[in-house]
């Protein structure tokens, strides 16, 4: 699975938490097409987190955990997390963007969030055929009391993130899948999904070379 679920390490610990006015952040990075959490031991590979609060930057760390001060006050976040591995093969970069409401709590709560999972059919190497015409599963893990999946959309790029394209989503028995058709040459495909919930809480999650095509 390509993606980050929103699968805590140890279930005590959301991923995402507000504690009465602190954000925690436990974000983590790898996973494996059974959802497992790992992470990647490789040069180069980094973290960034960044939150804002009405649009107005709020704080940034290094890193895949970190903790934020946060107004009392009802206001619309943003958290950005990214994580870059340039000497990696696929995956050299991931970025997931949530929006979400958030308040004053009188103790700790899991923020109500949804991650975006791809589960492309591939070989042992990560790679599928130049050509084909791929449909790829969509997976949806939610923290908390995060609302119904409302919208799916998917973009497409065989050139790194450089151009996007629309892919095509099927919805059918309560699932979802992207439609790619791969081009015809040796390349990478980079994937970006977009999900608003019921509650209007949004994710954008980005894969850049999700996968390869020989």
């Amino acid at each position: 699975m390509l993606g980050l679920p929103m699968t805590p390490a140890y279930p005590e610990y959301p991923i995402v938490e507000r504690r009465v006015d602190e954000l925690l952040l436990r974000l983590g990075g790898y996973a494996d097409a059974e959802g497992h959490l790992g992470y990647a031991d490789a040069d180069g590979v980094g973290g960034r987190i960044a939150v804002y609060r009405d649009g107005k930057l709020v704080g940034e760390r290094e890193g895949a955990y970190a903790g934020f001060d946060m107004d009392p006050g009802r206001a619309r976040y943003r958290l950005e997390y990214s994580v870059t591995a340039p000497s990696l093969r696929l995956s050299t970069r991931r970025d997931t963007v949530w929006e979400f409401d958030s308040a004053h709590n009188a103790s700790s709560v899991a923020l109500p969030l949804t991650a975006i999972g791809f589960a492309p059919d591939l070989d042992l190497t990560n790679t599928a055929k130049a050509g084909r015409v791929m449909t790829i599963p969509i997976t949806f893990t939610r923290q908390a009391t995060a609302g119904k999946v409302r919208k799916v959309d998917v973009d497409v790029s065989f050139d790194d993130g450089a151009t996007w394209q629309k892919a095509p989503v099927v919805q059918l028995l309560g699932t979802s899948s992207a439609v790619v058709r791969n081009p015809g040459r040796p390349g990478y495909v980079s994937l970006r999904g977009h999900v608003v919930d019921s509650d209007g809480n949004k994710v954008t999650m980005t894969v850049i070379r999700a996968y390869a095509i020989n």
